[in-house]
């Protein structure tokens, strides 16, 4: 019979491996992770292995970023496991009261929430398959305290995100932040991979692909990818690494220009590449 321990511990892990979870555990203890910077910060969310956060100012950002291995390393401790490869941060605005664990949400004295003794019974039944009796009684604790706050902002006006549920303001529209932030960036990286096929593909032929694309969010798109290509061809130089810089310069130049003339494309990139070799020396 396993022991009470090995039981906790196996249902404390299953746990863990969820990815809501995940997130929630890390926003609940995000000071652990980053310190005094979780005053600047908060996580948004987990995919494929890579925690993105939001940070309050470029400042604070190269902080976090000077700091991110030892950030990962904490952040894995907390989920007892290797989870997270890595740690991405963008600067914005923190609407804390759209991460609704108890420190983000003032609460309106006017506005009373309770659950339904239906409600209650209803988290104890979906409960009751957890053997560990401390175990079951913090995961109900959780639960009830999820649902009041859920209750509280959506009769503050709140409503639901139709993808994952998480109450957020009306302004916002039809999805939450994060959920609104996993879609633009995997229409971004649809984007990105058509450029990394095809630099030469036209906005008429990304318009077939993408939905909804238009001339100002293609030019957005293709500026984006072609300071992404920069700025890795520049650290390659730095890295001393020449020959490769000047071919991810290639692609540079053909997204960059249309230009399908090979030759002119080596001898622009092989320029470029010695005029950022300058600037390096410079600096």
């Amino acid at each position: 019979m396993m022991e009470i321990k090995s039981v906790k511990n196996a249902i404390e892990e299953a746990v863990i491996k969820s990815r809501k979870l995940k997130e929630s555990i890390l926003k609940a203890r995000w000071s652990e992770v980053v310190g005094e910077m979780a005053k600047k910060s908060t996580p948004l969310y987990i995919r494929e292995g890579i925690l993105y956060s939001l940070v309050e100012g470029p400042v604070f950002l190269q902080h976090m970023n000077m700091n991110k291995n030892n950030y990962l390393q904490r952040a894995n401790k907390v989920l007892k496991g290797e989870y997270l490869q890595d740690m991405r941060f963008k600067v914005g605005r923190i609407a804390l009261e759209e991460y609704f664990h108890e420190d983000n949400v003032v609460e309106d004295g006017d506005i009373e929430v309770s659950l339904t003794p239906e409600e209650m019974e209803e988290i104890r039944r979906s409960s009751e398959e957890i053997p560990d009796p401390e175990v079951r009684e913090r995961i109900i604790h959780l639960k009830e305290e999820s649902l009041k706050r859920e209750k509280y902002l959506l009769k503050r006006g709140y409503k639901k995100c139709v993808v994952c549920g998480t109450p957020h303001e009306r302004s916002r529209g039809d999805l939450c932040r994060i959920c609104e932030n996993k879609k633009v960036k995997d229409r971004e990286e649809r984007v990105f991979k058509i450029f990394s096929k095809d630099p030469y593909a036209s906005f008429e032929e990304m318009e077939k692909t993408i939905p909804g694309m238009t001339r100002d969010e293609y030019k957005k798109y293709k500026d984006k990818k072609l300071d992404k290509i920069y700025r890795r061809a520049y650290f390659l130089v730095v890295d001393k690494k020449e020959e490769a810089a000047v071919e991810c310069l290639y692609n540079y130049f053909r997204l960059e220009t249309g230009n399908r003339n090979e030759y002119e494309i080596a001898t622009k990139s092989r320029n470029l590449v010695l005029v950022m070799k300058e600037k390096i020396a410079e600096v």
